[in-house]
């Protein structure tokens, strides 16, 4: 899956502003992601199953934050700047991350405990409304 996600980036996201939506995507999809998972699992509320020797300290797989990583290069890439598009454009980008998760969780290689089952979706529209405010502010683009 983090081949195809990456190959998607490449292909999307000229060369020219690759080290740009790179260093984003490496704050917000790679180290966000390590935080985040890391938390999540420590209150108990994400579990990752058969990772084999693919584990980062034994809390995630190590292609959970690189995919994070490219994700959001994407995301970043293709964020609108219309504030009726931006609003559908986190929504679908939080439902997309949400259904991934059901996905993994389908096949046992994810699980989300309890009430998190209930709770991600919203988590993920935070975490991409956090993301496209701070894109937003740092390179002093206006919403239309």
């Amino acid at each position: 899956m983090s081949l195809i996600v990456a190959g998607l980036a490449l292909i999307l996201i000229p060369k020219k502003e690759y080290k740009h939506y790179f260093l984003y995507g490496m704050i917000f999809g790679g180290v966000g992601e390590v935080i985040v998972v890391t938390f999540l699992r420590y209150i108990g509320l994400v579990r990752y199953r058969d990772m084999g020797s693919f584990n980062i300290l034994g809390l995630f797989p190590f292609w959970t934050p690189l995919t994070g990583m490219f994700v959001f290069m994407i995301f970043f890439y293709l964020l609108p700047v219309r504030k009726g598009f931006l609003i559908t454009y986190i929504i679908c980008f939080s439902a997309l991350n949400y259904g991934t998760g059901l996905m993994l969780n389908q096949l046992g290689l994810f699980e989300y405990v309890e009430i998190y089952l209930y709770i991600a979706p919203f988590i993920s529209i935070l975490w991409y409304s956090l993301a496209a405010h701070v894109y937003f502010r740092s390179g002093g683009i206006r919403l239309k």
